[in-house]
């Protein structure tokens, strides 16, 4: 694994999108990469962008959740404990879309530790979903 992200980290496409992440006041879009491909090109971009913090949105949780595991693998951090980790998932507290009555003592731990690690600083990717970032923090 280390040998492909060297491999795609040393790629001209990396680094021009990499040095534009630096422009103020931009929003990107990336399409076209399939599979573990994104993780892997963000994961070279967010090394060589010299930005503090990442935020990747994705459209549901369950492609936020796969793209979260990718990135814990690229940046070696499947077995840190969860506040020593860089890459962060910031889930809905409730469990179902629909039951927002259910709500998950897991998921409010996560989403604390999310929101104290990005005031503290500490946190360099957030991985979330619109229904998690919709949700009010008390």
């Amino acid at each position: 694994m280390k040998e492909l992200k060297n491999r795609f980290s040393s790629s001209q496409s990396v680094d021009n999108f990499a040095k534009n992440l630096a422009l103020p006041n931009r929003k990107y879009a990336l399409s076209g990469l399939r599979a573990s491909s994104l993780a892997l090109f963000s994961s070279c971009c967010v090394e060589k962008s010299g930005i503090d913090t990442h935020l990747f949105l994705f459209a549901d949780k369950q492609r936020a959740i796969y793209f979260y595991n990718d990135l814990e693998l690229l940046f070696a951090q499947r077995d840190c404990k969860q506040e020593d980790k860089d890459v962060i998932f910031y889930p809905a507290s409730y469990t179902h879309q629909n039951d927002a009555a259910k709500i998950e003592n897991a998921n409010v731990v996560l989403r604390n530790m999310a929101l104290q690690k990005l005031m503290s600083q500490k946190a360099r990717v957030i991985v979330s979903y619109p229904q998690a970032l919709a949700e009010k923090v008390i």
